[in-house]
């Protein structure tokens, strides 16, 4: 049976989801993710984020709990084109609001089981999609925008392309080799 990610069209990232068997170890946490999870994972929550408009070219701003959910939501945002604005999940009340004032992404994906356990890794999380009014669409080709911590004034943003995160990732893949696979 085909995945059905091979019948969109192609993205930069699929190679990273496709060229291992189903029931490979993607990753672990307190549970095993097999890559066949994360592709249904990843198709699943593509499908929603398509039913909430988010469209090739879309900023969607994704803040909360660190958690596998937050990953497979960011392989399905990038399967669709859209640019993702990665907001820590330490960010909160006016300092958010500035955030979100100043990139002004056209949606907001919150991830729950935050709060003083926010930096705690969470298998699952619940998840709350925000259409945000005045959200503008991509103006660059950059997949990911990430923020500083803002120890020094204000958050400043770090946008990486496609091509920097592939060299990234292929790096860290010849240079830590976990224990075991996943």
């Amino acid at each position: 049976m085909r995945d059905e990610l091979d019948d969109e069209p192609r993205w930069w990232g699929s190679g990273l989801l496709a060229r291992h068997p189903a029931d490979a170890v993607w990753a672990r946490a307190d549970s095993e993710v097999t890559y066949e999870r994360l592709r249904v994972q990843v198709t699943s929550l593509r499908r929603l984020f398509e039913a909430y408009g988010v469209r090739p070219g879309a900023t969607v701003a994704i803040q909360g709990a660190q958690s596998f959910t937050q990953l497979w939501s960011v392989l399905a945002l990038w399967s669709q084109g859209a640019q993702v604005l990665l907001m820590g999940p330490g960010i909160r009340g006016r300092e958010l609001e500035r955030l979100l004032d100043r990139c002004r992404p056209q949606f907001y994906v919150a991830f729950g089981n935050g709060g003083p356990r926010y930096r705690t890794f969470h298998d699952e999380a619940e998840l709350l999609v925000r259409k945000l009014r005045g959200g503008q669409r991509a103006v660059t080709g950059h997949c990911l925008i990430h923020f500083t911590s803002g120890s020094t004034g204000f958050a400043k943003a770090v946008a990486r392309t496609p091509q920097s995160l592939l060299a990234e990732t292929g790096c860290r893949r010849r240079t830590a080799r976990p224990a075991r696979p996943g």
